[in-house]
């Protein structure tokens, strides 16, 4: 027996509406549901706890529409998919299961009769050529269907039954369809009276209308259908309900994963459990490596428990439901108005006070607050449309013979792979999690470390590994294009475990071919070294009146377009053992991903590009990219530092050329365009920009006739740089920043009263998105005074005070600050720049963060006047004052440069000068 539903919801827009229909439909029997007037904007697919599985989809432009379904738990083993075929049409899509065969549910909301004829009959049209699609077995439609239908009139109507309440025109073109379909009209199989048919009433309830149909394909398995009075969340519909009884006769019973509740995980009995496992040696490793996947997974599955939720509404909420259906069912229609009301602002409050508590929680406990807002998030599916991709086809390349035998892999270097493995990441087609992994016994360790060495030695790995599942995430832009999605491969951990091994004993190889220029996935490298170079650069040539064009070059979908062959030559251009190349090779041949665009799957062939979500992805791209810049003839390009040649800086994929004149950066950048598309790289010139400065003859810059665009700003790795160095427009993006770090963490601070715990997430929180490249401000006093006020506006905020309850009060900012505990923004960006500029002279690897910080061009005079405020004045003025205060000669004062070179010292300076602490002082 299974039980459809229909329920027009009015709305399910908001997290409260949503939450209202999640406690009515608890209420009732049901197996699915239909929604329709979603009305939302967004796709939502969400799990409870409890195990139901709700799809909703979107309306259109004008806010119209919107269809979605809602699966109870006995049943959410059985989805197969849904998708939203229309704004007005879905469709769900059972697997067959057990006794229950497969089965398909269309949904759909018809317009209404003020819409125009063309578009109704568009809609029909539209309904019946999916209906005609679909070669399910058992079909059946659900929705509002703006129709009326009567009882049958003549006996050629037998697709209409013998009970209704009336025809309309809408009706007329309702009953077309199901004739023309050869399905059967529910609701006039059964006879009902009249209170218990209807399924909508208008504004106090004076009318009352049947628009709301259930149609089935087979008669026989039809039961019963009706409404069901108590479902009620302030719509006006009523939840008609369908009875049927499928049966698969002479079909088999097809396998199937039961979903249940996120379950919690044992670790200590875990890892006695997975401790039971005997090392034993298989010829075949694929049988081999399920043999361990299948025991980790079998303990795993032995030492899982109950997971307890909380009650997610109040007790008073709740009492405000049952208040609201008893006025309801007693016919009070302004009592249940006035209930449903305050039911919808019960829940919404509920709803944030438990969410708020649950962070509050995580907080205290030291956890994530990020990783556990996510459990609230919800998951969104997009039909996307996925073209054909361009290949350069690089043929295989000869691996020369080097003769370097692979050592065995250790059961150290295994564990020290697992500790470096992040917890909290998606697991594979496998369903291991990174948590296993950090639980396992010694002897599982000692079987990973045996089989690495078979898979390394054999250049043989096994062929679960050959396959994946990609993941879209959303970036920025028009949800509709594809190219605004970041693909990640959800790979197996255990396979991500063997190429950390690898990577733990090729990096340094691979760090030691990269030059200077090259900052991204490296250690001891950051953003804050290219974006203090870039930023050097700007101030000098301003101050000097040197000619600086910068051309930021943006590649199309870098990672996942560059050629295979392309980066395993790379790696042995680059020293990296043959034997592991060869490893490479076998890991990237034959690859398949498996993506889910609403949940249908799609086998696609991987013959290019590196796996964003494999450890090593990253040094192998950098690793191909640096043997492309070894091919350019860039010797006599660039800026000159103090007798090098600047011409370009790296950060993975993100390249800026840096040149005197748009004509050289014209070539330089058609030279890289030619050695990209050798490998598979391609540049995307509508985000490739340049910025030149006052001194650049204006020029035209094209590439392949294409006019690269001029900018007057760029952000930079995060940092808005401009020609002029002028900090407010990034102040402006700090400040932005700052109260969208503030509002992660606004529940979490109103809840707690733990006033250490909030400022410590506020300092690690705020401070940093407040702050971000603090290190390289030139910081003025106007800017160090706006900085200052955009923390004490979310301070006030914080504390629940306004500016003018503040002035009013004459509470003083000093006052406030003793409050809340937090650290002065102003002296933390001042104390990271003098942790900076120590760390930047004491650098002697020849990069261009070191150079450019002291540099003076050589052969160029600068004009008279007063320079704009430098980097470096914060330290000169400093050390000046210190100097004039103790009365030093000017022959034994020591330039600060030299002084930040020596750790110690640098830091008994600031504390000789008296760095301000956290407590400003009163104004």
């Amino acid at each position: 027996m299974m039980t459809i539903c229909t329920f027009n919801a009015r709305t399910l827009a908001s997290e409260a509406s949503i939450e209202d229909l999640m406690v009515q439909a608890r209420k009732i029997r049901y197996d699915v549901i239909g929604l329709t007037e979603t009305r939302r904007h967004r796709p939502l697919n969400a799990t409870f706890d409890t195990g139901e599985e709700l799809f909703l989809g979107t309306c259109d432009s004008r806010g119209v529409g919107g269809v979605g379904v809602l699966v109870n738990t006995n049943l959410a083993m059985n989805i197969d998919s849904f998708e939203q075929l229309t704004t007005r049409i879905g469709r769900l899509r059972l697997r067959r299961c057990g006794s229950m065969p497969a089965l398909t549910v269309f949904v759909a909301y018809a317009p209404t009769s003020s819409y125009d004829e063309d578009e109704i009959e568009a809609f029909y049209m539209d309904l019946e050529k999916f209906y005609r699609e679909d070669h399910t077995f058992y079909k059946v439609i659900v929705g509002d269907f703006n129709a009326k239908i009567g009882p049958r009139r003549t006996p050629e109507e037998l697709h209409i039954g013998t009970h209704g309440l009336q025809w309309n025109e809408q009706g007329e073109r309702l009953s077309e369809f199901i004739m023309t379909t050869r399905t059967i009209h529910g609701n006039s199989q059964f006879q009902k009276p009249t209170s218990l048919r209807w399924t909508w009433e208008s504004p106090g309830g004076e009318y009352h209308n049947e628009i709301d149909h259930i149609i089935v394909n087979r008669r026989y398995c039809l039961t019963d259908v009706g409404v069901v009075p108590k479902f009620y969340t302030g719509s006006d519909h009523r939840l008609l309900r369908a009875r049927f009884f499928f049966s698969r006769k002479g079909e088999k019973a097809a396998k199937y994963k039961k979903r249940s509740p996120k379950p919690t995980i044992n670790w200590d009995l875990f890892t006695t459990l997975a401790g039971f496992w005997e090392d034993t040696v298989v010829d075949n490793i694929d049988e081999e490596y399920e043999r361990l996947i299948q025991h980790l997974r079998d303990s795993a599955k032995k030492a899982e428990g109950l997971r307890t939720t909380k009650r997610r509404l109040s007790h008073e909420t709740l009492e405000l439901i049952r208040q609201r259906g008893a006025a309801r069912a007693a016919g009070n229609y302004q009592l249940t108005s006035e209930l449903a009301r305050r039911c919808r602002e019960a829940i919404k409050e509920d709803l944030k006070e438990r969410r708020a508590a649950v962070l509050a929680e995580a907080a205290e406990a030291g956890r994530s607050i990020r990783n556990t807002r996510r459990d609230f998030a919800n998951q969104g599916h997009l039909r996307l449309l996925l073209g054909p991709l361009r290949h350069v086809h690089l043929p295989p390349r000869h691996l020369r013979e080097d003769g370097y035998v692979i050592p065995s892999v250790l059961p150290s270097e295994v564990r020290h792979a697992i500790k470096s493995v992040k917890n909290r990441t998606a697991p594979g087609p496998d369903r291991i999690r990174p948590e296993h992994l950090r639980n396992l016994p010694t002897t599982l360790v000692n079987t990973l470390a045996r089989l690495f060495t078979r898979y390394l030695l054999g250049c043989k790995v096994p062929s679960q590994w050959k396959t994946s599942r990609t993941v879209l995430l959303y970036k920025k832009g028009d949800p509709q294009d594809i190219g605004n999605y970041r693909p990640i491969c959800l790979l197996s951990v255990v396979y991500k475990l063997f190429t950390r091994v690898i990577l733990n004993r090729i990096e340094r190889t691979l760090d030691e071919g990269q030059p200077c220029e090259q900052a991204g996935f490296r250690k001891g490298f950051s953003t804050i070294d290219h974006i203090h170079t870039v930023t050097r650069l700007i101030e000098v040539s301003r101050e000097y009146k040197m000619p600086l064009c910068l051309t930021f070059i943006d590649l199309k979908k870098a990672f996942d377009t560059v050629e295979t062959e392309a980066v395993l030559e790379a790696l042995g251009n680059q020293g990296v053992p043959t034997q592991y190349i060869r490893i490479f090779r076998e890991l990237y041949s034959n690859f398949t991903t498996r993506i889910s665009p609403f949940y249908d799957d799609i086998t696609i062939d991987v013959r290019r590009g590196v796996r964003q979500g494999d450890t090593v992805s990253p040094k192998l791209f950098t690793a191909t990219l640096e043997d492309v810049m070894r091919r350019l003839e860039w010797d006599n390009m660039g800026v000159r530092v103090d007798g090098r040649l600047l011409h370009h800086l790296r950060f993975a994929d993100d390249i800026v050329l840096i040149t005197p004149s748009i004509s050289q950066a014209e070539r330089m950048l058609a030279d890289f365009d030619d050695a990209c598309g050798k490998i598979g790289l391609q540049l995307n010139l509508t985000k490739t920009m340049f910025m030149r400065n006052g001194w650049v003859p204006d020029a035209p810059f094209s590439l392949n006739g294409t006019t690269i665009s001029e900018c007057s700003s760029y952000v930079y790795l995060g940092r808005e740089v401009n020609m002029m160095n002028d900090l407010a427009p990034e102040l402006g993006r700090r400040k932005r920043a700052a109260w969208g770090a503030y509002k992660s963490i606004e529940d979490v601070v109103k809840k707690t009263k733990n006033i250490r715990l909030r400022a410590h997430l506020f300092n690690t929180t705020v401070l940093p998105a407040l702050t971000y490249a603090s290190e390289t401000w030139a910081l003025r006093k106007q800017d160090e005074n706006a900085v200052s006020v955009i923390e004490r506006s979310i301070e006030r905020v914080m504390l629940g005070m306004t500016r003018l309850t503040q002035v009013r009060a004459g509470i003083r900012s000093s006052t406030l600050r003793q409050q809340s505990k937090i650290r002065d923004a102003a002296v933390y960006a001042k104390s990271s720049k003098i942790r900076w500029a120590g760390h930047v002279m004491r650098l002697n690897d020849h990069r261009w963060t070191r150079a450019v910080s002291d540099w003076t061009p050589r052969n160029v005079k600068r004009t008279t006047g007063r320079p704009p405020t430098r980097w470096s004045d914060f330290f000169t003025k400093s050390f000046k004052e210190r100097y004039d205060a103790l009365r030093v000669s000017r022959t034994d004062r020591t330039h600060w440069t030299t002084l930040a070179r020596e750790r110690d010292k640098w830091k008994d300076c600031w504390r000789l000068l008296g760095i301000p602490d956290d407590q400003r002082k009163s104004r």
